[in-house]
């Protein structure tokens, strides 16, 4: 089996490409950010409105913030590191709407140019040339040129960011495990679920019903876990695997 690689593996690799983890980077197209994130994907990150006068163009900034998570301005928006982390996470379930939509789903565990597509792969493509870029790539066969303003091509992006857990992404029932099935069922039904395998997991599951916000929120962490790794750690389980 291969190594674990997490989602915050995912965003850590994927902050480094965009701007070696620089929280306060501005780029040349006006990009912000740790992710370099503009205008199209704040606000599907629900951080800001577009100018309706000028929506045909990017990155001008002549528009409005929300005020989400404190952010008013591009200032309040590089400076504040965890409205960023909470940014990236927004917007990926929204590209993972338009993926599904348009049915990039259904190219997992496809191979395009020798690239084997995953749902890590497709957040990342998206992240660079928006679910238009990676539409025309999918569509195509891989046989058209889709690059970023520095001349990155998205096949690159769909390589070397594929095979992450993006489970909390693609999973609207992330957190909720089925305590009552042993691992080897678990196992079981996972991988006889499709063909969509990361890491032996399938990324496509009929998950059950999710624990209550109540047993999330109030229910005692064992230590040393904080709470997020406690209820990753109910996840893999859910999965039947332990890492």
């Amino acid at each position: 089996m291969k190594n674990y690689l997490s989602f915050e593996d995912l965003l850590t690799a994927l902050g480094l490409s965009e701007s070696s983890g620089n929280y306060g980077a501005v780029n040349k197209f006006n990009y912000l950010g740790k992710y370099q994130m503009g205008e199209e994907a704040l606000s599907d990150a629900g951080y800001y409105k577009k100018n309706a006068l000028n929506s045909s163009k990017n990155n001008t900034w002549n528009g409005q913030f929300t005020g989400k998570d404190g952010v008013y301005s591009k200032n309040d928006f590089l400076n504040n590191h965890q409205a960023q982390e909470n940014a990236i996470r927004e917007y990926m379930k929204k590209q993972w709407q338009y993926a599904k939509h348009f049915g990039h789903d259904k190219y997992i565990g496809k191979k395009i140019n020798g690239i084997e597509i995953t749902p890590s792969g497709l957040l990342a493509g998206m992240h660079l040339k928006g679910v238009g870029g990676v539409n025309d790539y999918l569509k195509n066969n891989g046989k058209v040129t889709v690059a970023d303003g520095y001349g990155t091509d998205v096949s690159k992006y769909l390589k070397n960011f594929a095979n992450y857990d993006v489970t909390e992404i693609t999973d609207s029932n992330y957190y909720g495990p089925n305590l009552n099935r042993s691992k080897t069922e678990a196992m079981d039904k996972y991988l006889n679920n499709g063909n969509n395998l990361i890491k032996g997991v399938t990324a496509k599951v009929n998950p059950p019903e999710p624990l209550s916000n109540d047993f999330v929120k109030t229910t005692p962490v064992p230590p040393p876990l904080s709470r997020e790794e406690w209820l990753k750690k109910i996840r893999r389980e859910r999965m039947g695997i332990s890492w």
